[in-house]
């Protein structure tokens, strides 16, 4: 199978490169030089030319080589492919005009060369190339393409055509596991995993061994390698059965991963896409008591059942899973519970846990975290937190109030039209009622705090002062009742009154609810300066009568961004992004309308305004979404209906502020910020929909919150059928136009770190941005919690490395001045395996320079692989190089083998040393090794034999030699050096010996040296090296 490349393209499509591609062409070479009818042959092949003629090379795309022109003054001008014999996946191509004019041109196909059919058509103005892509998906084996320009207003200019083939479904067997993931528990005793067989062989059976590849095999009684048989003619489902050890250890989940390995047999017989299955091992041993305390029960005197609650705390340091704890209610005497229930969710440190009776938002006007008959109690009856199942199935007892067996009436501890609270947050469970831990005394509603520490102070801020004076906290009811700017707010519950505005510069922490009438601006005036809303009680509510301004800080860089809104606007995305303005004419700057300086930015998608949209002169649009079912970008039909919605993702082209000048593609981008004004939701867990169910797919979601979240959390703890190791996102900082970037949550690095230009995206999400995430499994899912939210912009945060990392930059140089463009990495261990599985991240394709790792049909950012063997090679794969000048750098870790970075077209091997290595290279888009996506290689072990170990560290550059210098690099140059240039004939044409130099020489005078191909030989320190150079 040949390789593919995934790539989310930042067109109007979404498109998969293959370096299959079944046609390329770059028309370079075999036109005529006059418009021209008939068949004319080029580097791909014989095409049909109907007045077409070959374009000057100032006017192709890059401003070298050639182009096709397509006449406008001619009926049906057009150009044609040879024939496709594969059928058609994907086509894509660059067009512009020539002059003024332009005009629409069609895209047709046939299966006879002479009877076409249009499948799309594509407008077409102005001298700036653009990509057309399309996918076809067209299996026919005798398949013409053609590109029509039917006596258009401008002449029509073509570059880089490439049409790839269309993939056949497969014959071969396949073994799969029938689930990729599985929950067991410790105490089940056996566990079946079964597997199925697809395209299975009449006459050959087939057989697959199934592999433990990671986790303990003492869990699973010491389990060892299996191998199932599928009856030659059998679809039937094979089983494996594990026996489960019930051990007495406290182990909590453990994660137990099989793989289907040296399938064979069938019909060329492999293992499937479903070849890894996952099972968590939930342990039945249970750890200590919980952190968990009975901190307030009430029986109000002036409501019989309504006022009624029971308040629970967690007064430790850690989140407590609540759904193996259990409230019971012992009326009077009783010696069994009279009810019970069963607590949900997880509860933070420091927080509360209210049990309202039915009818408690009657008495409270909000909604506690459950509501339960178990909370009415007349004052004189027990209550009793079990943990680790309850009453009946032989809970523990973790905390108590009262006395099991024992009516309350007249005991120190009855609480009839009276509040019981708990005089110490911090006291430790007790499964004995204490009288000294509790303070008794008579209430009515009005005197309860459900859920609410009774040692808080209210706060309020008027008249530009603090009462009482001093600082909130977030145990402290807070009143803003004036406008109040300020950097950091903390609060329990926050008021903002009617007419007032609270400006937050950094961070606002609120545990309960927000209510009021007022409006929140969350101010952004930089990356590290925007303000953000902390964690919240996943029970807290927030008013929607509250108005939120968010604000999102964006630096001048023409590029895409992928972003979210944390609020639901109550105006248009016109009204909002585009500071409720567009242009309607394309004139600057008179068209021009930016009515708040520094704020909004231009949505195109018309020329004249329509919809809501900036004006163009092409009409082009530059606000899209993605569906993920479809895996295709759309653009957005209008800013002047469609609102923003909560963590809806988006792909915005920022060309800066409103001040830009449209009409000038090459415009200094400026800093604008992004207004965002509406209305969040309560504080409820955010699930996400419509994620993707093929394996394989990609989901574009939002952050929903105005908070960095950690991803290594969402992705582990909160979803189902998604990767949890890896989310990409695109990070315009990288590279002239931004590209994509994977991060590994598991250790908090990314494929594109070090170096000018490098990403600091980590496992931390920033807020408003949108990132993808990967299918794993038919049924996707993802939930967002308050408790995914962490403090800051966490940008500059790693973690450790575990196994043994490689990193694998490329970097360009322009200008003398290196910039990262695009990254790899590879983590080595004994523990992993070289079969691509999940724990490796594929690669999305850049529109500029792509840098990937190659494994079998597979293209990677992140590999995880064993350690390297002897002759073990890792292709990379290399295109889209936009200069000439070029460098990797290398980091490599301590390995037992020495590692080489192979260079086809030098035919060069140079040795790596332990640490940054650095290799430079150049490129010629006229030579096609030089530029071949399969150049470069690593290699593992010994040197291939027709070099010299010694040659392997020589490092020459530039190479090839373009003009008068070569620098020649290496340790072991020492004292004085001679240095020969020998022609492929043996003839000497340079000698010098240089004198007294230190791992440095330096030739500047090549100029006149013959185009061709040499050998350098340099003797220095008693050794000798040799290499090949390439002048030009």
């Amino acid at each position: 199978m040949k390789n593919k490349l995934l790539f989310l393209a930042l067109m109007l499509s979404f498109i998969t490169l293959k370096s299959n591609g079944q046609i390329t062409e770059n028309f370079d070479s075999g036109l005529a030089a006059t418009y021209t009818t008939g068949n004319q042959t080029l580097s791909s092949g014989v095409w049909q030319t109907a007045d077409v003629f070959q374009e000057s090379g100032g006017n192709s795309r890059g401003g070298v080589g050639h182009a096709a022109r397509l006449n406008d003054d001619t009926s049906d001008a057009s150009l044609t492919t040879p024939q496709l014999t594969n059928g058609v996946g994907d086509i894509s191509f660059w067009y512009r005009e020539l002059n003024s004019g332009g005009g629409t041109f069609d895209v047709q196909i046939s299966t006879d060369s002479s009877t076409f059919t249009t499948i799309t058509s594509q407008v077409f103005a102005g001298t700036t190339f653009q990509e057309f892509t399309f996918s076809m998906n067209n299996s026919g084996n005798s398949l013409y393409i053609r590109i029509v320009n039917d006596n258009q207003s401008g002449h029509l200019i073509i570059d880089d055509f490439s049409a790839t083939a269309f993939g056949s479904p497969s014959t071969d067997t396949e073994v799969n596991f029938a689930t990729t993931s599985t929950t067991i528990n410790e105490g089940d005793g056996t566990y079946n995993i079964d597997l199925t067989i697809m395209n299975e062989d009449a006459t050959n059976a087939t057989t697959a061994d199934i592999v433990l590849i990671s986790g303990d095999a003492t869990d699973i009684n010491n389990y060892t390698t299996q191998t199932v048989t599928f009856p030659a003619g059998s679809s039937a489902n094979q089983t494996v059965t594990l026996t489960i050890t019930d051990d007495a250890s406290i182990e909590g989940t453990e994660n137990l991963t099989f793989e289907i390995q040296n399938v064979a047999g069938g019909n060329n017989a492999a293992a499937g896409v479903s070849n890894q299955l996952n099972i968590s091992l939930e342990d039945n041993d249970f750890p200590p008591v919980p952190d968990i305390i009975i901190s307030e029960v009430a029986d109000p005197g002036d409501n019989a059942s309504e006022g009624r609650f029971i308040e629970i705390y967690n007064n430790g340091s850690e989140y407590i899973d609540l759904s193996n704890i259990y409230l019971s209610l012992f009326s009077n005497n009783n010696t069994s519970p009279t009810t019970e229930q069963q607590l949900s969710g997880v509860l933070k440190p420091g927080t509360f846990y209210v049990i309202g009776d039915p009818q408690f938002e009657n008495a409270y006007s909000f909604t506690p975290d459950a509501l339960s008959g178990v909370a009415n109690s007349n004052g004189d009856d027990t209550y009793v937190l079990y943990y680790n199942g309850n009453f009946s199935s032989g809970g523990t007892v973790s905390d108590i109030y009262g006395e099991i067996g024992t009516d309350g009436t007249g005991e120190v501890w009855e609480y009839e039209n009276s509040r019981a609270v708990r005089n110490n947050l911090a006291t430790n469970p007790n499964n004995t009622w204490t009288a000294s831990e509790w303070t008794i005394t008579s209430a009515d509603v009005a005197d309860m705090t459900p859920g609410t520490d009774d040692t808080r102070i209210d706060y309020v801020y008027s008249a530009g002062a603090w009462s009482p004076a001093g600082t909130p906290t977030q145990n402290d009811m807070v009143s803003i009742e004036d406008n109040l700017t300020v950097t950091n707010l903390e609060a329990y519950n926050l008021t903002v009154t009617t007419g007032n505005t609270l400006t937050i510069l950094g961070e606002l922490n609120v545990i309960g609810d927000i209510i009021g009438d007022g409006t929140i601006v969350m101010e952004s005036t930089s990356i590290n300066d925007t303000a953000t809303l902390g964690e919240m009680l996943s029970t807290s509510t927030i008013s929607s009568n509250i108005t939120f301004e968010i604000q999102r800080f964006i630096p001048g860089k023409r590029a895409f961004r992928f972003l979210s809104s944390p609020v639901t606007t109550t105006g248009t995305i016109r009204a909002n992004w585009q500071e409720g303005q567009n242009n309607t004419g394309t004139a600057f700057p008179g068209d021009n309308i930016n009515n708040n300086t520094g704020f909004g930015t231009h949505i195109t998608g018309s020329t004249d305004g329509s919809n809501g949209f900036d004006a163009t002169i092409s009409g082009n649009p530059s606000l899209f979404d993605f569906e993920n079912s479809s895996q295709t970008w759309a653009a957005v039909a209008n800013t002047d209906v469609l609102t923003l919605e909560r963590g809806k993702p988006y792909r915005l082209f920022v060309r800066g502020s409103r001040a830009i000048d449209l009409s000038n593609n090459t415009a200094t981008a400026d800093d604008t910020r992004l207004r965002m004004t509406g209305t969040i939701a309560d504080a409820q867990q955010i699930d996400v929909n419509s994620l993707s169910s093929t394996t394989g797919d990609y989901n574009l979601i939002g952050n929903p919150y105005q908070s960095a979240i950690d991803m290594n959390l969402v992705l582990s703890s909160y979803s189902t059928d998604l990767n949890t190791t890896y989310y990409y996102i695109w990070d315009p900082n990288v590279n002239t136009r931004g590209a994509y970037v994977v991060v590994d949550v598991t250790t908090g690095s990314n494929t594109v770190q070090g170096g000018v230009g490098s990403s600091a995206a980590n496992e931390y999400l920033q807020p408003n941005q949108a990132f993808f995430a990967r299918t794993t499994g038919a049924s996707p899912s993802l939930e967002f919690h308050q408790l995914q939210k962490v403090s800051g912009n966490l940008t500059a945060t790693h973690k450790p490395m575990i196994a043994k990392e490689m990193n694998i930059k490329l970097f360009s140089t322009l200008n003398s001045s290196p910039f990262l463009v695009d990254g790899a990495k590879i983590y080595f261990d004994t523990n992993y395996g070289n079969q691509v599985d999940e724990s490796d991240a594929e690669k999305l394709g850049n529109q500029d320079e792509n840098l990937a790792l190659v494994n079998g049909n597979k293209f990677l950012s992140i590999e995880r692989r064993a350690l390297p063997v002897e002759d073990e090679e890792i292709p990379f794969f290399n295109n889209n190089y936009r200069n000439t000048d070029y460098h990797f750098s290398i980091d490599l870790p301590a390995l037992d083998n020495e590692a080489y970075l192979v260079d086809s077209y030098l035919q060069t091997q140079t040795l790596l040393q332990e640490g940054v290595n650095t290799y430079n290279f150049t490129v010629d888009e006229n030579i096609t090794e030089s530029i071949a996506t399969d150049r470069f290689k690593l290699l593992f072990g010994k040197p291939l034999g027709a070099i010299n170990s010694e040659v392997a560290s020589l490092n020459v550059y530039p190479n090839p030699v373009h003009g008068d210098i070569l620098h020649i690099t290496d340790a072991n140059i020492n004292g004085d050096t001679s240095v020969k240039i020998v022609n492929i004939l043996g003839q000497q044409v340079y000698q010098k010996t240089y004198k007294n130099v230190h791992q440095d020489v330096t030739i500047n005078n090549l100029s006149a040296l013959p185009t061709g191909v040499y050998i350098l030989k340099v003797t220095s320190n008693g050794k000798e090296f040799t290499q090949k150079i390439i002048k030009q």
